[in-house]
Order: structure tokens, then C-alpha cells, then sequence
């Protein structure tokens, strides 16, 4: 979609409001496996999206629970 001219947003329940703990966090998750996250890395060169670990990287989830991908870094309000 072009968030240009739709508004999708308005549909979905912002991040702020959900209840995390109907959520697995991001420690518990593939999100902290190397194996996983590294070739997301090498392909993207994404590194303000995760955090050095041992073996390579895990993913970087402000609230603990999401990972933001780089289009929603500077506007989380605006992503669905």
C-alpha cells in the first residue's frame, strides 16, 4: 500500500495499546538466534535494527516484544 494515500493505520490497534503479555518476547523468540538474524543482516546491512551477541547478532526489540522494521523506525504510530 502507498501510506500516501491510504491511512491503513487507522484500522489496526496502535503498539502502545496491546497487551504484551499476549505477545512472546523477543528473548524467547527466534529473534535472539544468530542463526536466524545473521543473514538478515549480511543481506540487509541493518544493523540499527540488532545487537551483537555471541555467534553474531539478535534482533532489537525497544518494548522487549517487537522488533521494528526500518520503515516504522521513525514513526512507529504509522505502521501496521
Amino acid at each position: 500500500y502507498n501510506k500516501t494515500h491510504n491511512r491503513p493505520m487507522k484500522f489496526f490497534t496502535p503498539l502502545p495499546d496491546l497487551d504484551l503479555t499476549d505477545f512472546v518476547a523477543c528473548n524467547e523468540s527466534k529473534w535472539v538466534d544468530p542463526s536466524f538474524i545473521n543473514p538478515y543482516v549480511q543481506w540487509t546491512g541493518d544493523l540499527e535494527g540488532v545487537e551483537a551477541a555471541d555467534g553474531g547478532y539478535h534482533a532489537f526489540c525497544p518494548d522487549g516484544t517487537f522488533w521494528i522494521a526500518p520503515a516504522c523506525r521513525g514513526n512507529t504510530s504509522e505502521c501496521i
